[in-house]
């Protein structure tokens, strides 16, 4: 009896897998399928019957309970989802969009989704009424967004019900941290709870980094989540410049390789750092280089106020010419600085050279162009000041023109380091 009833649940797990399961449903399902072969794998090789004693037992303990939340789990989404099916039809007559049928729709924690057949109306009309329907819903800017599908008639709806940057999300709720630093960063959420993810490292080599904002823009918690995967990453050595006392860098002083707190002693390190550039550039093996075949770690430097340096023009200058040989030799650079004009960042070929760009609360709307290269619809002003780590990132993993809020990190947390 029991195999049968086993072998019905897995079979179960096979047919709900084909409905495309979400992440936690795929977990239960692999753990419940693991744990009963499991078992029967042990029993049959100690000679025993496949059900007996303690596995039986043991295994039953554990499908009753994961059946039972499973279920719960899908009539408490069905519930839900039922009930915006219903409200569908006083929305759309509100915004004379009567006679279009919601479907599809899959609830998260933050937004819902579905797709809209809008049989007489066109895709403009409907795209047209994503501010209205923000309205009668009392959602915020932004709350509702309407997408083409590719098939006539039909179009896709992403509603934002719960603000995910309304409050600060802690470190420790985003996924565990990988070792290998080829891994991508999962950074914070964009405003409709996805999160947004950034690659320091690939392949091809490393990748450069550059934050803009005005004084206090929340750069810090940003900049944190970065420093906190390459302190974790293996083979990889980081070395902090901050040009502010050390403010900065004092907490996490304890994991970092070296800490820099004065302009002459930075240039000092950038001419080491070219030599070593050149020593490499003869010793790398391939295109680019891989601490466990050619001998020597990773290097991430992070620099906080580069304002403070930017009019130094023989930094500028090492900066120039070591940040276009430095990728491939296993050497990235993270820059944070103050910015109102280009100076704040030391020149254009420096800019040019950072292909993960972010920007924080901005003073005035056209700063922002000093360090997004696509501006047009970011409005860096419009950052509340008590959302640190708000920022517009230039990446792959994340969305252009997309808000995301960076986690936050006590500095207890980062003391652990």
């Amino acid at each position: 009896m029991w195999t049968w009833i086993t072998a019905a649940l897995i079979t179960a797990a096979g047919v709900k897998a084909g409905w495309k399961l979400t992440t936690v449903e795929r977990a239960v399902t692999a753990a419940t399928a693991a744990l009963t072969l499991g078992w029967y794998a042990w029993a049959v090789h100690r000679d025993l019957p496949p059900w007996d004693g303690y596995a039986k037992w043991a295994t039953a303990l554990f499908l009753i309970p994961a059946a039972l939340w499973w279920d719960h789990y899908r009539v408490r989404d069905q519930i839900a989802a039922q009930k915006k099916a219903d409200a569908w039809g006083p929305w759309s007559r509100s915004v004379a969009l009567a006679g279009t049928r919601l479907k599809h729709i899959a609830v998260s924690k933050w937004w819902w989704t579905g797709t809209v057949h809008h049989v007489g109306y066109t895709f403009d009309q409907m795209k047209g009424a994503e501010e209205l329907l923000e309205q009668h819903m009392g959602l915020n800017e932004d709350g509702v967004t309407i997408e083409r599908t590719g098939k006539a008639g039909v179009c896709k709806i992403t509603v934002v019900e719960k603000d995910p940057h309304a409050e600060a999300i802690l470190v420790t709720e985003l996924p565990e941290l990988s070792r290998d630093p080829l891994v991508p960063v999962v950074v914070g959420p964009h405003v409709d709870g996805e999160f947004a993810t950034v690659t320091l490292a690939t392949k091809r080599g490393e990748r450069h980094v550059l934050t803009g904002g005005s004084t206090d823009g929340g750069k810090t918690s940003w900049k944190n989540v970065l420093i906190r995967s390459q302190v974790f990453a293996d083979d990889t050595v980081n070395v902090f410049a901050d040009f502010k006392h050390g403010q900065a860098a004092r907490p996490w002083a304890p994991a970092m390789g070296l800490v820099l707190t004065d302009v002459t002693d930075f240039r000092d390190f950038m001419r080491d750092l070219l030599r070593e550039a050149a020593w490499r550039g003869e010793n790398v093996a391939g295109d680019a280089w891989v601490p466990q075949r050619d001998g020597a770690p990773r290097i991430r430097v992070w620099i906080d106020e580069f304002a403070e340096a930017a009019g130094d023009y023989r930094t500028v200058e090492l900066l120039e010419s070591g940040l276009r040989r430095f990728r491939s030799l296993g050497i990235g650079f993270d820059i944070a600085t103050q910015v109102t004009t280009n100076s704040g960042i030391g020149s254009g070929a420096i800019k040019g050279q950072c292909s993960i760009r972010a920007c924080t609360r901005m003073e005035e709307r056209s700063h922002a162009k000093h360090v997004l290269r696509d501006h047009s619809l970011v409005d860096a002003t419009r950052i509340p000041q008590n959302r640190p780590g708000s920022i517009y990132l230039e990446a792959e993993g994340a969305r252009r023109g997309s808000l995301i809020r960076a986690a936050w990190m006590e500095r207890e947390y980062i003391e652990q380091f």
